[in-house]
C-alpha cells in the first residue's frame, strides 16, 4: 500500500500552510503531492493563496504539475479585486485564469469577472483544444434578490478561504 503523509500548520491567525504527499510503493515514486501557502487577513479582508500540485502520469490517472495562485484584495471603499491563475508545467500552458472586481455596500453587491479556461475531458489531452472565455455578472440587492449568475460557489471552489461576505 501507499505511504501517505500530511503536514499542516496555522503559523499565525492569518498565515497557514499545508503539504501532503503519497508515495507509491508499487511504482517506487511519488504518486501525488501538494503544497499550499495561504494568507487570510482577519482585519483587512485580503486573501492570498499559492500552491503547487503534482500527480504522477500513469494508466487511468492524468499527470499534473501545476502552479495555482488566487487572491481577493480590498482596494478602497468596498471595492475589491478578485483573481486566480492556474498554470501547467507539464504542458507549458495556462489552464485557467480569471480576474474581476467587486463592489460591496450595505444594501447591494456588484461583481463582474472575466474568465479564460480550457475545456477538456482529460488533463493530458490538450491537442486541438482552444481556450474558452466567459464573463460572470452579478448584481445582488441584499435581502431581496440577485440578477446574474451566483458566484458564491464558484469563488469558494476556486479561492481557498473565501466566505460569503456578511450583510
Amino acid at each position: 500500500s501507499s505511504l501517505v503523509s500530511e503536514l499542516s500548520s496555522q503559523i499565525t491567525d492569518e498565515i497557514g500552510f499545508m503539504s501532503d504527499m503519497q508515495w507509491s510503493h508499487d511504482e517506487g515514486a511519488l504518486d501525488r503531492g501538494n503544497f499550499a501557502f495561504n494568507y487570510t487577513g482577519s482585519n483587512n479582508g485580503i486573501i492570498f493563496n499559492t500552491g503547487y500540485r503534482y500527480r504522477l502520469d500513469r494508466s487511468g490517472q492524468d499527470g499534473q504539475n501545476q502552479l495555482v495562485a488566487s487572491t481577493i484584495i480590498p482596494i478602497y471603499d468596498g471595492w475589491s479585486v478578485i483573481g486566480l491563475y492556474r498554470y501547467s508545467f507539464l504542458h507549458n500552458e495556462t489552464l485557467e485564469y480569471f480576474f474581476g472586481v467587486e463592489k460591496d455596500t450595505c444594501c447591494w453587491r456588484f461583481r463582474v469577472i472575466a474568465r479564460q479556461f480550457l475545456r477538456t475531458s482529460s488533463l493530458n489531452d490538450f491537442e486541438g483544444v482552444k481556450s474558452e472565455n466567459s464573463i460572470f455578472f452579478q448584481l445582488e440587492l441584499k435581502g431581496l434578490t440577485s440578477i446574474g449568475d451566483s458566484l458564491e460557489e464558484f469563488l469558494s471552489d476556486n479561492i481557498y478561504g473565501y466566505t460569503r461576505p456578511a450583510y
